[in-house]
C-alpha cells in the first residue's frame, strides 16, 4: 500500500526548501537492488523495485524523471510511483541520465549527488 500524496506533498516541499538553502538546481538520487540502497529513491518516488539502479532527477523547479532499467519496470513505476515522468535508460544510463539533464534545462546547473557510493564508476 503506497503512501498518500499529501505525504509526498510534504517531502517534495521539505526537499526543495533544503535545496534551495544549499543552491542545487536539482538532485540526482540513485538505489540499487540493495534491501540497504533502495530507500533514497523510494522516499521520493513511492516506488518499491526490486532490481538494478534506478535513477530520479528531482528538480528544484519542475517535474522529476525516473529513469529505469526496463519496460517491465517502466510500466510499474508508471502505475505505481509518484513521479509519472519514467524512461527506460537506454542506451545506458549515462546516457539517459546526461540526456535528460540536458533536456530539463540542467547540463549547467548545481546538482546535487544522493548515494554515490552505489553510483556506477563510469555514471
Amino acid at each position: 500500500m503506497g503512501l498518500n500524496l499529501n505525504e509526498r506533498d510534504r517531502r517534495y516541499k521539505y526537499i526543495r526548501e533544503k535545496m534551495t538553502e544549499q543552491k542545487f538546481d536539482a538532485l540526482i538520487v540513485i538505489s540499487s537492488a540493495q534491501i540497504n540502497e533502495k530507500g533514497f529513491v523510494k522516499y521520493l518516488t513511492n516506488y518499491r523495485h526490486m532490481l538494478y539502479n534506478l535513477v530520479a532527477i528531482f528538480p528544484r523547479e519542475g517535474k522529476a524523471k525516473l529513469l529505469v532499467p526496463s519496460p517491465v519496470q517502466k510500466y510499474w513505476a508508471g502505475l505505481l510511483s509518484w513521479i509519472q515522468d519514467v524512461e527506460e535508460q537506454i542506451p545506458s544510463l549515462e546516457e539517459a541520465l546526461l540526456r535528460n539533464l540536458r533536456e530539463m534545462g540542467l547540463s549547467s546547473g548545481r546538482l546535487g549527488l544522493v548515494n554515490t557510493k552505489i553510483m556506477p564508476a563510469q555514471t
